[in-house]
């Protein structure tokens, strides 16, 4: 139960999460069709896989760009990491 609860809070943090668990679930899929022979239905698959990365990795980024780096040097910390460790 602590695994899924874990995993249920990471989709709230990560907005591109979602998108790139579908990804690799249809592409699995894909995958799977098109070792039992249905080419067609595993072509679309891949298609919805490719959008479901691209809006993956758009979110990811415009999470990263809007967390920015807090002036954190070269550590490559998050302001989330950074605001954790400063002493309040």
């Amino acid at each position: 139960m602590g695994y899924l609860r874990s995993l249920l809070e990471g989709f709230k943090d990560d907005p591109g999460l979602p998108f790139i668990v579908a990804f690799v679930v249809l592409l699995v899929l894909a995958a799977i069709y098109l070792a039992i022979g249905r080419e067609n239905e595993a072509n679309v698959l891949a298609e919805y896989a490719y959008y479901a990365l691209v809006a993956g990795v758009v979110l990811e980024l415009v999470a990263a760009v809007k967390e920015g780096d807090c002036g954190s040097g070269d550590s490559g910390k998050s302001c989330r990491e950074v605001e954790e460790e400063s002493p309040t």
